[in-house]
């Protein structure tokens, strides 16, 4: 897959880039946006930009930032793409879903990540309740469910 493929789907998705947080705080988590070339003359920065182009007024698109050269996403290297991916799919937005990124392939010796299944919910239950019979005594707790069962009688 392509990075352009990855553009073309994410567009596809119509929903923000950066998901429920503003583009400015999605950003900085990843850039020194204070740092960042502003592309004109108006403002100090690459932040002063953004709320020009993106907040004040609406000149942008909704996905600039795929081809904005100064978050180096359509050409930079190898690990700016998949750093901003990992932002998009944080692991504290998918694990309460039951998901995680876990490699999967290693072409090049550099890891693909793809979806994967937690260890959450349901299944979690049931690995615990397998851990637990594994540890327990099976004759102690025959003698409690029949102290159980005796307490439980009616008299």
């Amino acid at each position: 897959m392509t990075r352009r493929d990855i553009f073309d789907y994410l567009r596809s998705q119509r929903q923000p880039w950066c998901g429920r947080i503003s583009e400015i705080d999605f950003l900085d988590r990843l850039y020194d946006l204070g740092v960042l070339p502003s592309t004109g003359r108006r403002h100090p920065n690459a932040g002063g930009d953004i709320v020009q182009h993106r907040i004040a007024n609406h000149h942008w698109d909704d996905d600039w930032v795929f081809d904005d050269p100064r978050f180096r996403l359509a050409s930079g290297p190898n690990e700016v793409l998949p750093g901003c991916l990992a932002q998009m799919a944080h692991p504290r937005l998918l694990a309460p879903d039951g998901w995680m990124l876990k490699p999967y392939k290693h072409p090049s010796g550099r890891p693909v990540y793809g979806p994967a299944r937690t260890d959450t919910g349901g299944m979690a239950a049931v690995s615990f309740a397998h851990q637990a019979a594994a540890r327990i005594d099976t004759e102690y707790v025959s003698q409690q469910v029949t102290r159980m069962e005796g307490a439980a009688r009616p008299r």
